[in-house]
């Protein structure tokens, strides 16, 4: 049905009239073909008339002494929303307002009298923003009346005067990132989504992402929400976002951590005597950190912590290996492999004893002691 009209001074429209029925504006009603009048609004180039089907559809305008005194209050329902803390002090501007969880009454209000709609603030419904007023509730209600437009008692029918928020979905936008380990150069890893937009906050479906890695030589640790990776959501690979405590999506990024992968490497010397040992330096070349270890004869020494696809040197200080003599190089490089077996993650140096002496030749002495024969003397 049409819209409402402004009625005359000392009336007030309540309504259309058609085919013995009251109408209210927005209702939906039949047109009966058979109370269409016919007019003419022309004719052909032959003569003809063109008859066009008329409906009359009559306003009604009620003397104001005539209506009944529940006209004069107004009722805005937040329409699945709730109404905001601050209309109470907008209600309180009125006589005898009366202020509910989801609606708000302003009764006593004279007849004509103006009223400016309530704009944004006075009504709140998490995921969404206020578009307007209407005649209708619902989910799909359309704007009748616009946000803090004037409007007046008589633009209601005779039984009450209830508007009902008009609520528009946001929508927002997830991203999903990756965080490699300080110092990577290359791509850590991948997820299976990146994006997320347009996403209704109420009602819309997040399906999440899922992290994996790019190479053997890192590691998926965990979702987090914030960049400096301090707040773990889960250590899954897949993470789905919740709704919070409204109800709702929110916007955000969310990030997937990525480290080094660690294993470990071995470090065996032979060739010595037993309980002797050796001394080696282990060095990660692309950071020049180093360490020294302490290798016995025999045995194989395991450094935990060293990263997968990395190069380390090992290299024996020869300083004080004089009687032995190094086959083959003094460092060793290894380039970890995350298979860690003592066999491939493996640094080995063998020696030969050459000085069986602890002196060379010519400062050694060998000291002969001839048979003593004779007695002890007091």
């Amino acid at each position: 049905m049409f819209p409402r009209l402004t009625a005359p001074s000392g009336y007030v429209f309540t309504g259309w009239y058609y085919d013995g029925s009251i109408y209210e504006p927005g209702d939906v009603y039949q047109i009966d073909a058979d109370l269409a009048v016919d007019v003419i609004i022309g004719q052909t180039d032959s003569g003809e008339d063109i008859i066009s089907k008329t409906v009359y559809i009559y306003p009604i305008f009620t003397k104001i002494e005539d209506l009944p005194v529940e006209v004069t209050t107004i009722t805005l329902d937040a329409n699945g929303g709730t109404i905001a803390s601050v209309a109470a002090d907008v209600a309180g501007d009125f006589t005898g307002a009366t202020v509910g969880g989801t609606s708000i009454t302003i009764e006593d209000q004279d007849l004509n009298e103006d009223f400016v709609l309530p704009s944004l603030g006075f009504v709140e419904r998490p995921g969404y923003v206020l578009k307007g007023w209407s005649l209708t509730s619902g989910e799909n209600n359309s704007v009748n009346f616009a946000l803090g437009v004037t409007v007046g008692a008589d633009n209601r029918e005779v039984t009450g005067n209830t508007l009902y928020a008009v609520w528009e979905q946001q929508r927002i936008t997830i991203n999903y990132e990756v965080v490699g380990p300080e110092g990577a150069t290359v791509i850590v890893g991948s997820l299976s989504t990146y994006v997320e937009s347009n996403i209704l906050q109420a009602t819309g479906t997040v399906t999440g992402s899922t992290a994996s890695e790019t190479d053997e030589a890192y590691t998926f640790v965990g979702w987090y929400s914030d960049e400096e990776c301090t707040i773990l959501l889960t250590t899954d690979a897949h993470y789905t976002p919740s709704k919070n405590a409204d109800g709702i999506y929110e916007a955000a990024t969310y990030y997937a951590k990525f480290e080094y992968s660690l294993t470990y490497m071995n470090v065996s010397k032979t060739g010595m005597q037993d309980n002797e040992s050796a001394v080696f330096t282990v060095t990660r070349v692309s950071t020049g950190d180093s360490f020294d270890i302490v290798v016995n004869n025999g045995v194989t020494v395991t450094i935990y912590g060293v990263y997968v696809g990395e190069q380390y040197t090992v290299t024996e200080k020869t300083d004080w290996t004089w009687r032995y003599a190094s086959e083959g190089t003094k460092t060793v490089t290894v380039e970890v492999n995350p298979d860690a077996s003592k066999t491939i993650n493996l640094a080995a140096f063998t020696n030969t004893l050459e000085n069986t002496k602890w002196l060379a030749d010519e400062d050694s002495v060998d000291n002969l002691f001839g048979a003593y024969t004779g007695g002890l003397s007091q």
